[in-house]
């Protein structure tokens, strides 16, 4: 948890810097621009273009990393009647899971952190996820 508020904090800090260079950085091209002769006010609404410029480029990559992707579906043939059934119980499951993730994005982000808690705090259940996952 420590790890995690130090990385929450330096990300913030992170930012906090960046924002205070970009400043500076249309500061010195508003000053470049007054240098070279151009009007205060013609030097601040290029920079305000630019800085405009740079926040839609910014936004067309986030939505380019967060739009959602097809996943290829695999098909496994069942050994037997009864797995067929599981399997398509357990296929049903995870889309209403899902379904529901998309519909309440706050709920799904408790029950996760509360699973998260769980299996931190009881070493049982820790060990057991361990030995599942590693086989």
């Amino acid at each position: 948890m420590a790890r995690l508020a130090a990385a929450a904090g330096a990300a913030a800090a992170a930012l906090i810097v960046v924002a205070i260079a970009l400043w500076h950085f249309g500061e010195a091209i508003i000053l470049g621009l007054e240098a070279g002769g151009v009007t205060p006010a013609a030097a601040h609404a290029i920079a305000g273009v630019a800085g405009l410029v740079l926040v839609g480029m910014l936004a067309g990559v986030v939505k380019l990393l967060l739009r959602r992707r097809e996943v290829p579906v695999k098909t496994v043939v069942p050994v037997s009647p009864t797995a067929d059934a599981a399997a398509q119980l357990g296929g049903l499951v995870a889309q209403q899971l899902l379904v529901n993730a998309r519909k309440h994005p706050y709920g799904a982000a408790g029950a996760a952190l509360a699973a998260g808690l769980a299996v931190g705090a009881i070493p049982e259940l820790r060990d057991l996820l361990k030995s599942v996952l590693k086989h």
